[in-house]
């Protein structure tokens, strides 16, 4: 309302309404290996344009829907905002891949009684075997055959005991 300083007298009153919205919240994993993914959620509804955002590119990516994309290892801050235009942050670690398992090579005789193949992992790590396709996991080493001369090739890789990222494949050429 005004007051007149002449009359003293005081004019119609006007409502003013203060709105304020809640912070929003992030969920969902906020972790992820090099060259995986993992998604994200805001809560409320999304700002119209870039409701998300990456403190680094080069660390992680991360699309309108909240998919994030580890690029290389490091943290990075991943911002939510919503049509509010109210907005928070989630820090986000990519872990690095483990490098392959040390392999060697083996030859056995044709009918010579074979044993399991052997990898060698990193301390921390644990070995992920394939079978000859390279896609096939393994529940445990595999025992070739060698009823049939000839090469057969089985994968290797190893698995990051705290983070779970699995590394790159070794062949093991039988």
């Amino acid at each position: 309302a005004q007051s007149n300083d002449n009359t003293g007298c005081e004019g119609a009153q006007a409502s003013i309404t203060v709105t304020v919205n809640p912070t929003p919240t992030i969920s969902g994993t906020t972790s992820v290996c090099v060259d995986a993914t993992t998604t994200l959620t805001g809560s409320g509804t999304a700002a119209t344009t870039s409701p998300w955002a990456s403190s680094d590119d080069d660390v992680a990516t991360v699309s309108n829907l909240g998919l994030v994309t580890g690029v290389a290892a490091g943290t990075v801050t991943i911002t939510y905002t919503d049509n509010n235009g109210c907005s928070t942050t989630e820090t986000v670690t990519v872990n690095a891949l483990p490098a392959a398992p040390t392999t060697s090579n083996i030859a056995y005789c044709q009918d010579e009684t074979a044993t399991a193949l052997s990898a060698t992992a990193l301390t921390g790590h644990t070995l992920v075997w394939y079978d000859t396709d390279a896609t096939t996991v393994l529940a445990s080493a595999p025992t070739p055959t060698t009823t049939t001369a000839g090469n057969t090739t089985y994968y290797a890789a190893q698995s990051n005991d705290n983070t779970g990222c699995e590394g790159a494949q070794a062949s093991i050429t039988v």
